[in-house]
């Protein structure tokens, strides 16, 4: 015996206007509340004009945040920062075996995509994220430019295998690259001279 399928249009108008209305009511408060903290509250009490006199420097920013305002612009041309890969598992694994061949694949796919851009990176970060979702990370530097993933995966795999990480099942391998040779190091390694 299956479920009746008996919703009408009425039905669907109701659960899908409840959805919206309630986003409106409980997700935007939370991030607000995220943004400004507990004077959030006297945002949605006061009017604009009376937030903009009690809080003159933020008070027009409060309440536009807590009502999803933004008129921030979008600046979709940045200088990354960092390049990575990873890969959440369906079933947690403890052999090291099997950790290091999906790190080899994790290192592989990084790798590619460092290539098809042209940018390498002076420090590898491991991420492991265990059954119990403990996040550790572990990173390395080096002075010369790494973009090979063989390297790549040497170096991930030293780290995964430090003695200071706990012998439990991981749940999520990643690996990035940072430091990268892009133009924003570049121009931050550059000395400046005085003129005496």
């Amino acid at each position: 015996m299956g479920l009746k399928r008996d919703l009408k249009l009425l039905d669907v108008f109701a659960i899908s206007t409840g959805a919206m209305i309630s986003s409106g009511l409980f997700v935007l408060p939370g991030l607000a509340y995220a943004i400004s903290g507990p004077d959030m509250i006297l945002v949605y009490i006061l009017t604009k004009a009376e937030l903009s006199t009690a809080i003159p420097k933020a008070g027009t920013y409060f309440y536009n945040v807590s009502r999803g305002v933004n008129d921030r612009e979008v600046k979709p041309e940045r200088i990354r920062k960092s390049f990575g890969a990873e890969r959440t598992f369906d079933e947690d694994i403890i052999q090291y075996k099997l950790l290091h061949d999906n790190l080899k694949f994790i290192a592989e796919e990084l790798g590619r995509r460092l290539e098809k851009s042209g940018i390498s990176g002076k420090t590898v970060t491991l991420k492991i994220k265990y059954h119990d979702f403990d996040l550790k990370i572990r990173c390395a530097s080096f002075s010369l430019l790494k973009i090979n993933s063989e390297e790549i995966y040497t170096i991930a795999k030293n780290l995964l295998n430090s003695t200071d990480l706990p012998r439990k099942p991981v749940r999520l391998l990643g690996i990035s690259l940072s430091k990268l040779n892009n133009e924003a190091d570049i121009v931050s390694n550059t000395q400046l001279t005085l003129e005496f």
